[in-house]
Order: C-alpha cells, then structure tokens, then sequence
C-alpha cells in the first residue's frame, strides 16, 4: 500500500503545499505572454493580474528567492519589499530545470515534460542532466543523440513568436547554452559575469530597443550561494546587493522616461537540508529496478521489475519511509501534482512506476550519477513541497 492517504493529510495540515492550489507560476507565465502579445497552448484556470501594459517589460528571473528567503533576509523598505504584490506557487518539482521550463513555455511540467534535474528520455531509453544536455551515468553529450535532443526540448518557447523587441540577460557561462538556445530565442542573448554589469546592460537595451521592448534578465542570486553556505548571512549580502541592483535598474528607467514595468518572481525557493542520504547502486532497492531512478534530490521516479511493485514498496518504506513518500505514478498524475491537463503529443513525461517525495528536510542521491560526493557538501536544496520550496514572491513595479 502507498502512502497516498498519508500525504493527502499533510496537504490538508498545510505541512506540505499542494501543487495547483493557489495561483502560481504557470498562471503568472499566461499573463506575461499576454504582454508579449502571443497565445498560450493551455489555458490557465485562473489569471496574474499585472497591471496596464507598458512601452517596456522588464521580467526578472531571480533563481532561489522563496517568498521566506525574501521575507527574512530583503532589506525593510527595499525594493524588493517595498514592490512586493503577493506570493504565488511554483511548478512540482520546485527546481530550476521544471520552474525555468515552465517561465519559457508558459505551460506545466506534465506538458513541458522537464520534471526534475534527471528525466528520462525514451529516445536513449535513460535518464539525461537537462542543463548539462548530456546522458547522466555517462555523461556523454546529447549532441551525440540527434533524438534525444528533439525529445528533450519537444516544448516550444512562448518568446519565438513574440514581436516585441526582444532580449535576453544571463550569466556568461549559460548565455549560449542548448538549453539557453532553445529557451530564449527570437532576441539578442547578452551575458554578464558580475551582477553589478546589469543595469547598465538593461539601460542600455531600453535605450536601443525603445518603444514595444521586452527584457528578460535571470540571475544566480541567491540559489549558487543557499546550496553552497545554506540560509546564512552570505545569502542575506547576496539578496541586500540583489535588492540595490533592481533600485538601480528601477532609476535608470525612471530617468529614461520610459513607460516601463518590472516583473519579479522566483522558480523555487530553498530548505537547509538534513540528513543527506544516499542509494548505493548495489543495494537491495536498486536490485528491485529495471532501470536508475531519476528525478531530482527531493523528489524521485522509479521504473521497477514487473511483479515486483508491492516489494520495492514495501522495503522503500522500510528504509526511507522516516523521510520519503512513496505513491504511484498514476496517483501523482491523478491528484495533478505535475499540472493539469495532461501530456501533450510529443511530450516526454515520465515518472516511471512509482514517484518518492520528501516529508521534511531529507535528500536523497543515487550514487550512480557523477557529482554524488559534491551533494553531501550542499547545505541547502529544493525540489519538494514544504512552503519553503514552493511558494515564491510577485514583485511588481511600473513607472
């Protein structure tokens, strides 16, 4: 028996957030799509209200600002506060690969298909590293793989068919990434090496781009930092400078005279995490599996030998069931945890036979991908469904 009931209870304790019920990312990218003037495949059950439109939009990415993040470490009478609207859900998975997918499609992870840092590709019938755009065991390129790379990016970006004035800021070391490619298209992509770089960068644009312009610009702050030194006073100086670079960006456009408006919001936010566990590849679940599980840190699939469901069940709970729950792929998709509307032809959902999501603050790490030592050094992560993870600020501010 699953524990569906189980996690039912702590949707309804408010312990853990479900998924869909409030207003949340993908409503947010419907109505940003609006702006940009472009139709949007699925149609949102609700609608972000963002205000008369304007000569330039500015939509700030900011990776890792949780509604709590912001609240405890933003300046009083920042901006950030000071612009602050009301919070919002974001997409299951809360990681960047589901919530960046969801900013660029306008369309949930079940249609989109990116459903953690791991998916799972039917072209190379194995899981693949999104960001990395190679095969996750070997690490091989999925340039190498001409389908698996049509598979993985199957969803279609909301900016190509924009006809505003397009641009796009991002860190120089993803600017021209696969990903970044097919994510960002129809614009000049201009990258930074230091924060400090962007309001000049953006002024610069709006000043080119004048009138019917639209500016996307992402920024690290405060996620790199979180995994890194988790929920601590570096964060807090990383959000204090993030927060004086959106004022600047904010006079800068003040003294363009553009009709401008600026959009913040986040694709997660961040929990400290403990304990950090691991699956060995030779351990007696792993046996139970017909192929590695996939999926993120805080949230798992696994695909496992027919006839076996009840034991993989039975001894998941026995050795994870403390920090993890396990449920059916059919009950996820039926309480509508990745979306709703289901998959779309040609999208490349999987969650394999059964989905494991965390009840508190664990993580878990299959020791069969590359980078497992570097795990056990993350202070803090994402990918689950306490308030921490999901819900995310809506900052807005017009001229």
């Amino acid at each position: 028996m699953t524990d569906i009931k189980a996690l039912r209870r702590v949707f309804s304790s408010g312990e853990l957030v479900k998924p869909g019920s409030e207003p949340g990312l993908t409503e947010l990218m419907t109505s940003v799509a609006e702006l940009i003037e472009v139709d949007t495949p699925v149609t949102t059950r609700s609608v972000i209200d963002l205000g008369a439109p304007a000569d330039h939009v500015i939509f700030v990415l900011a990776d890792g600002l949780g509604l709590e993040i912001l609240d405890r470490y933003a300046p009083d009478g920042g901006w950030l506060k000071s612009h602050l609207k009301h919070d919002l859900l974001t997409v299951f998975p809360s990681t960047t690969p589901a919530g960046i997918t969801t900013v660029a499609s306008a369309v949930p992870p079940i249609t989109h298909g990116i459903n953690g840092w791991w998916v799972w590709l039917n072209s190379v019938n194995a899981p693949v590293t999104v960001f990395h755009n190679e095969l996750a065991q070997t690490r091989e390129p999925l340039t190498e793989f001409y389908e698996a790379e049509q598979e993985l990016y199957s969803w279609e970006s909301i900016f190509k068919a924009s006809t505003k004035n397009i641009s796009y800021v991002l860190p120089s070391d993803i600017v021209n990434s696969r990903f970044s490619h097919h994510a960002f298209p129809n614009g000049a992509r201009i990258g930074y090496d230091r924060i400090k770089e962007v309001p000049q960068l953006i002024k610069e644009i709006v000043t080119r781009a004048g009138v019917n312009g639209f500016t996307y610009f992402y920024t690290t702050h405060p996620d790199s930092i979180s995994h890194k030194k988790g929920l601590s006073h570096e964060v807090e100086d990383s959000i204090i400078e993030l927060d004086e670079h959106l004022e600047r960006i904010q006079s800068n456009l003040e003294s363009l005279g553009v009709n401008y408006k600026i959009i913040l919001t986040a694709d997660h936010g961040h929990l400290e995490i403990s304990p950090h566990l691991s699956l060995d590849t030779g351990s007696d679940l792993t046996h139970l599996l017909r192929e590695p599980p996939f999926g993120d840190m805080r949230v798992h699939y696994w695909k496992v030998i027919s006839g076996a469901e009840q034991t993989f069940v039975s001894l998941f709970q026995a050795l994870y069931g403390e920090w993890f729950f396990i449920i059916s792929s059919a009950e996820a998709i039926e309480m509508e945890l990745f979306g709703s509307g289901g998959a779309t032809v040609g999208s490349h959902f999987d969650i394999g036979d059964f989905v494991s999501i965390a009840k508190g603050s664990a993580a878990l790490r299959f020791s069969g991908f590359p980078g497992h030592r570097s795990f056990f050094k993350m202070k803090s992560h994402h990918s689950g469904l306490t308030p921490s993870e999901m819900k995310i600020p809506l900052v807005i501010a017009d001229a």
